[in-house]
């Protein structure tokens, strides 16, 4: 007597890799990472189930990811340099659809696209302030360490009154009344 064997969905679909890890320099764009060659007898569909500067877009048949925008280091979404996102896969099988997710992490390395940026931006100083009188300077750049100082300071050039009355320490930028 002739049966019929049908297939249950057992398993859910996976993604290759649970997590998956990658490096890029924050300015650069047009990067992909797809789950190609996975063989499976349902259809797997994927899904984005969070991005949370919506800089990335994965093809829903194949499961390739791309940027949709160039990826920015200084960006609250990014936590220590690790952009991280969540997708998930999901296929057709019967009697129940199956799901897996997975998690891509992208750490963001960083170049000197910042200035500094000078604090106090403005400083008073009364006209007739003694001799020695002092105003600190700080520089701060939101790249990282690298790229985020020492910094010189100095003075310019015109009007020469400034360097005639005021000097500054390279160490740690303070003004000195001369």
């Amino acid at each position: 007597m002739p049966r019929s064997l049908s297939l249950l969905n057992e398993a859910e679909p996976s993604l290759r890799d649970a997590a998956i890890n990658g490096k890029l320099r924050h300015d650069e764009n047009g990067h992909s990472e797809s789950e190609r060659g996975v063989r499976c007898p349902f259809v797997i569909w994927y899904y984005k189930l969070s991005d949370p500067a919506d800089w990335l877009r994965i093809n829903t048949s194949n499961g390739e990811i791309t940027t949709l925008a160039t990826l920015d280091r200084e960006s609250p979404d990014v936590k220590n340099n690790i952009y991280q996102a969540t997708f998930l896969a999901a296929d057709d099988g019967k009697p129940v659809p199956a799901t897996g997710t997975g998690t891509l992490q992208i750490y963001l390395t960083d170049v000197n696209d910042n200035a500094p940026v000078l604090q106090p931006r403005e400083a008073q100083v009364c006209e007739r302030s003694r001799y020695g009188s002092r105003i600190n300077l700080t520089a701060t750049d939101p790249d990282a360490d690298q790229s985020a100082g020492p910094f010189n300071f100095e003075l310019p050039p015109y009007p020469p009154s400034v360097r005639r009355n005021w000097t500054i320490t390279q160490f740690n930028g303070t003004l000195i009344n001369e």
